[in-house]
């Protein structure tokens, strides 16, 4: 379920949800970077839990400092999903510390 829109470009975009399951919620983040080559374009994906208060600073960052905000955060450990140019599979992993958000157009 989707608690706030943080960001809406077309190769940058992201929302807070919440898990139906667990009531947690969690910031989703989807970038892309298009080379305008092959259509074969690195995408990434990021689920980071995020409390309450990181929920108002994510919704009260605006368009311009999302990202900022979204590298404020230090959670115990993240996802982090993608699939680098050339490649068929996504890859998945744990990542822990500072988000750093990838890069995109």
């Amino acid at each position: 379920m989707v608690v706030v829109s943080i960001a809406d470009e077309s190769h940058f975009f992201g929302s807070v949800r919440r898990c139906r399951s667990c009531g947690q919620n969690y910031a989703s983040i989807f970038c892309e970077t298009v080379d305008w080559v092959d259509s074969d374009d690195p995408q990434y994906q990021l689920l980071i839990p995020v409390t309450a208060t990181e929920v108002r600073s994510l919704a009260e960052a605006g368009e311009y400092d999302v990202e900022a905000a979204l590298e404020d955060l230090s959670p115990e450990r993240y996802l982090f999903s993608g699939r680098g140019k050339g490649e068929i599979e996504w890859s998945k992993h744990w990542a822990r510390g500072q988000v750093t958000v990838p890069r995109h157009d």
